[in-house]
């Protein structure tokens, strides 16, 4: 019998936490689990699934993005819906799309010292961030300083 409030695709409730509070991982984590939980092989989920073994190790060691229709195959394979896989890469991808950014501006924030950043706040010319790096994102992707 399922638990009441248990989540009802094997992902556990780390993956309902809001990104910035968490370390977002490869579906292949989650994968992994599903196999370790269901005592099946990378091999064996390789048959199953019509792809190779390589490329199971690959998915799981997130060496490789899983593609929607790799997702189909889990769904038929394991039983876990197309779409739960599909949000964990999109979720994944976007995690890794925002730590290079913040990297690119991290090496960039030395040019904030060239501004008279505190004036320009309080003139009202831009908002005050939460910190350095946000400072230099665009203002539609993070939210200010409150």
């Amino acid at each position: 019998m399922k638990e009441k409030g248990a989540p009802s695709h094997g992902i556990s409730q780390r993956d309902h936490l809001p990104i910035r509070t968490r370390r977002c991982l490869p579906p292949g984590d989650t994968l992994q689990e599903l196999l370790d939980e269901r005592g099946l092989t990378q091999h064996e989920l390789a048959t199953r699934t019509d792809l190779s073994t390589k490329h199971i190790n690959q998915l799981i060691k997130g060496a490789v993005a899983l593609t929607p229709e790799t997702a189909l195959r889990l769904e038929r394979a394991l039983g876990t819906p197309a779409h739960v896989w599909n949000n964990l890469e999109s979720a994944y991808q976007s995690h890794r799309a925002r730590q290079a950014e913040t990297e690119r501006l991290h090496a960039d924030e030395a040019r904030l010292d060239t501004f008279p950043v505190k004036e320009l706040i309080k003139r009202g010319c831009i908002q005050r961030w939460n910190n350095r790096t946000d400072q230099l994102r665009p203002a539609s992707m993070e939210r200010p300083a409150g």
